[in-house]
């Protein structure tokens, strides 16, 4: 699920976001949150739907391109449970090898040391 969707801009109430919980564990499925936008929206700072669906049932998926304005970057990461993230990471093994030298460079570059603590911030919550 995306959230903020594109192109409409839509976030995920909290409540609608719990009742997914829910329905997934329910019927045993993992939710998968594209969050590639997140920090773009209007409405100031919310939880990832990790925070609020729970590490048991959902990942996130989130990364650099859309946010900072460079699509060909291609650098992003996956939060979750332990188990699901290292069965992503064992299955991304078989579809790419490693980021560009660039792609490395640039992201250096864009996270400077605010950016850096907005994300750990972030990620310390998930």
């Amino acid at each position: 699920m995306c959230n903020p969707n594109k192109p409409s801009a839509t976030v995920l109430r909290e409540k609608e976001v719990e009742e997914l919980g829910e329905a997934a564990r329910r019927a045993g499925v993992v939710l998968v949150f594209d969050e590639v936008y997140w920090g773009s929206e209007l409405s100031g700072d919310r939880p990832s739907a990790l925070e609020i669906a729970g590490k048991d049932v959902a990942v996130s998926v989130c990364g650099l391109s859309e946010v900072y304005g460079m699509p060909g970057l291609r650098l992003g990461w996956l939060a979750g449970r332990r188990e699901l993230v290292e069965r992503a990471w064992a299955v991304k093994d078989y579809v790419s090898i490693a980021p560009s030298v660039l792609s490395g460079r640039v992201t250096s570059a864009v996270l400077t040391q605010d950016n850096v603590r907005k994300l750990r911030s972030r990620a310390g919550r998930l």
